[in-house]
């Protein structure tokens, strides 16, 4: 079999694509612990997990064997495949096509055919939701939704007529095997295999989109539930270019609104998505119903990373909106949330109150824990001990994910305003529950060679913790002033994607670096994070001790020079090293 071709983006764009928790939850069992998981290590023998996967850096570490990297790592250590496999394999698991060699593209040209077959799909519906007869209900009912032509055209919206085999026979007649159609999940075999049926029928049809632009799948919508049976929605099955939970609906053609506005909005439905666009606000994505996966997180990170959720005003949506809080937290969004009024959806919402209103909305979005520290206040009953007690146990996981301790503390003060509880009661169930979650992982594990250079492995760690470091480490400090071969070849990666002005984060510079230590160094010091009191004096003290270092070894270059020129009666270059000398030592004094 011919070899891939695979770009430095396409390497990007799957591993993005990933989510490396749920890649490494189909081998081993994890656990959640604070901000990471764990689990029992799968490469060597242990009783007690010191395996942690982090969901925000998308890295992996094992502090008892040492073996960590990315998510191309875990699957060539798991299942002892090359990087060129791991990445094809997690490609096609994502539905990203790779590009081959001519004389191997059958699998490519495959996944081409399923996509024309969908855009045919797609027109077929749009076409008889707009000129057909049998479309007129639907688009009565999308009139009465304030949905126009202009938008049905823009959405590609269409209708599945009341047929058992209307979308089969339009295909069989343009020579399409029905085999095919069954693939992007078009139509159902019958029990007995003995013939087939349209999935979709008398439904409204909301083509989904890849971030392409490419049509991918389908979702039906029932226009009266009062005379069909059936679920309200009803969406394609997961096929070879469909994979559900890692698209958003929507995201095709609000991608570089949400880049330029700086935020998504997320909603739970289709018609919400649409009813916000027709109004004039675009930078909106829809989960379609379903829940919020890490997957789409980690797609709608390429764009923004901060978010608003829009979910329903109903038990079930507030139920999502916490749901999703974790998974926007944990993979390093920044997240507000809009409280609707009662029975409200965005759809109703926008066409009742108008679109400056919901504007208004968005401005006064709050951030998740102020969101749930009123709905706490509303629900329970905090004058009973009982009631403060719940109201704890409720606010406790939220406020703990909150890594900004100044911030955390802003919280605190409001919860003991609003809801009656005592800060300090707050911080010591905190700390507890810090502890719980440390217990069980040895963070203290450093290995031999990187205690003799301390001062490099934190400038390492400072620079993987927040890229704005880099820059000012590298006006002071290069490769060849690191001691540590492995720290040295770390930081020159780093470096480099500094001086090249490309986005720097630690699953990429496991990828450029060459040797597997050194990959396992870097996913040690990222999930072994240090809080640090204050990074820029952090920052400091590590550059001067580096420096320091460097110093006295010329010094004592310098000593020994000294004494040879005075033995040879070099008198001239005597003066010049004595002058060299005194200013070392002044370097070392400041």
């Amino acid at each position: 079999m011919a070899m891939n071709y695979i770009s430095d983006r396409l390497i990007e764009e799957v591993r993005v694509a990933c989510d490396i928790v749920e890649i490494i939850s189909d081998h081993l069992p994890l656990k959640k612990s604070g901000k990471n998981f764990k689990g029992l290590c799968p490469f060597h023998s242990e009783k007690t997990p010191s395996f942690v996967v982090s969901p925000e850096k998308q890295i992996f570490h094992c502090f008892g064997c040492g073996a960590g990297g990315n998510v191309y790592q875990f699957l060539m250590k798991s299942e002892g495949i090359s990087f060129v496999d791991a990445v094809s394999h997690l490609a096609e698991r994502q539905g990203i096509p790779i590009p081959k060699k001519s004389g191997d593209s059958g699998e490519n040209d495959k996944r081409k055919r399923l996509y024309e077959i969908n855009k045919l799909a797609a027109d077929y519906f749009h076409k008889r939701l707009s000129e057909s007869s049998e479309g007129e209900k639907a688009r009565g009912y999308l009139k009465q939704r304030d949905i126009d032509g202009n938008t049905i055209n823009r959405f590609l919206l269409g209708y599945a007529p009341l047929s058992w085999d209307h979308l089969l026979r339009y295909f069989v007649k343009k020579g399409v095997p029905p085999a095919l159609l069954e693939k992007v999940g078009l139509i159902i075999a019958k029990e007995r295999r003995d013939g087939y049926y349209d999935r979709f029928r008398d439904r409204i049809i909301f083509p989904i989109f890849n971030t392409q632009g490419m049509v991918i799948g389908f979702g039906g919508r029932i226009i009266d539930s009062s005379d069909q049976k059936g679920p309200k929605y009803l969406n394609s099955p997961e096929t070879a270019i469909y994979k559900k939970g890692s698209n958003l609906y929507g995201l095709n053609l609000a991608k570089e609104i949400i880049r330029k506005e700086g935020f998504a909005l997320i909603v739970e439905g289709y018609v919400d998505l649409i009813a916000l666009s027709r109004h004039g606000i675009e930078n909106v994505v829809s989960v379609s119903g379903t829940a919020l996966t890490g997957r789409q997180v980690l797609l709608l990170r390429r764009y923004t990373d901060k978010a608003v959720i829009v979910f329903d005003a109903d038990s079930a949506g507030r139920s999502a909106a916490e749901k999703g809080y974790d998974l926007l937290l944990e993979r390093g969004m920044k997240v507000k949330v809009i409280a609707l009024p009662g029975g409200s959806d965005p759809d109703s919402f926008i066409r009742k109150w108008g679109r400056d209103d919901f504007l208004k909305r968005i401005q006064n979005a709050v951030s998740f824990i102020e969101y749930m520290i009123e709905r706490i206040a509303e629900e329970m009953n905090l004058s009973s001990l009982e009631g403060q007690v719940d109201g704890v146990n409720r606010i406790l996981p939220f406020l703990s994910r909150i890594p900004n301790s100044v911030e955390r503390d802003s919280y605190m003060s409001t919860i003991e305003e609003k809801m009656g509880i005592s800060s300090n009661a707050l911080l010591m169930e905190l700390r507890k529950a810090s502890l719980r979650q440390r217990k069980g992982v040895d963070l203290s594990y450093v290995p031999e060679e990187v205690k003799k250079v301390v001062a490099e492995q934190s400038l390492i760690q400072l620079m993987l913790m927040d890229n704005s470091n880099i820059r000012r480490i590298r006006e002071y400090v290069s490769k060849e002033n690191f001691e540590d071969h492995d720290l040295g070849q770390i930081a020159s990666v780093l470096f480099d994607l500094l001086d090249k002005n490309e986005e720097i984060s630690p699953r990429k510079v496991i990828d450029l670096l060459l040797e597997t230590h050194q990959k396992e160094i870097v996913s040690r010091l990222v999930i072994d994070h240090i809080e640090y009191d204050n990074v820029d004096r952090a920052v400091d003290d590590c550059i001067k001790a580096v420096k320091r270092r460097d110093i006295r070894c010329e010094i004592n270059t310098i000593k020994q020079q000294r004494k040879e020129a005075i033995e040879m009666g070099k008198l001239e270059e005597y003066r010049i090293l004595q002058e060299r000398y005194i200013q070392l030592r002044q370097e070392m004094r400041s």
